[in-house]
């Protein structure tokens, strides 16, 4: 009996359906494939998990007319080959028990929990220790970006001023202090080959 196979962009879209918003849909499907809970192929051929979380990242971005798409990008340790065809499909039937899953846990989460969903915060609350974690997918599209990654080369004049914007625009909240981004973005930097140190 043959799968019914989906798009990453149509899989995100499953998971907002059920509820997620963009970038913990995206987080959601990238980590369900690196722990062997939802199948991937690429050009028809099934990708191992492994190989899958060495090279790869999934994230959520948003086009111009407010549609959300997902990317399947390369890890900034290992970037994709220029011009090289990439398509991919997942399992539609496995993304939706990741929404079955999710279904299973309380409606109401406790206060403490209720504290750390990106969605309820409001500029002037207090985010929680995850919040360097929004950055990610907006420095992995930079260090991809032919001019937007000049900005690894000026991190005190553009790129903290950019992510913190970056922050207030997403989840409506960012450090007051610029040199919380900052200590945040010199540890990923270190992690991505070849980018320019802080300036």
């Amino acid at each position: 009996m043959s799968r019914e196979r989906c798009s990453q962009t149509e899989a995100l879209h499953i998971l907002m359906n059920g509820g997620l918003l963009a970038h913990p849909a995206a987080a959601r499907l990238d980590q369900a494939v690196k722990t062997g809970d939802c199948e991937l192929w690429h050009d028809g051929e099934l990708m191992a998990p492994d190989y899958f979380a060495r090279l790869l990242v999934i994230v959520a971005r948003l086009e111009a007319d407010g549609s959300w798409q997902a990317d399947i990008r390369g890890n900034p340790l290992r970037p994709m080959v220029p011009g090289k065809r990439w398509i991919f499909e997942f399992d539609a039937d496995q993304v939706r028990a990741l929404l079955l899953r999710a279904n299973d846990r309380p409606s109401e989460p406790p206060a403490h929990d209720r504290a750390q969903l990106p969605q309820r915060y409001r500029p002037g609350t207090r985010y929680t220790d995850d919040w360097p974690l929004e950055m990610v997918p907006e420095l992995i599209r930079i260090a991809h970006h032919p001019v937007d990654r000049e900005m690894l080369g000026n991190l005190d004049g553009q790129l903290v001023p950019h992510m913190k914007k970056y922050l207030e625009e997403e989840i409506g909240w960012a450090p007051k202090d610029p040199k919380a981004i900052r200590e945040k973005l010199v540890v990923f930097l270190r992690l991505v080959r070849g980018s320019p140190g802080p300036g």
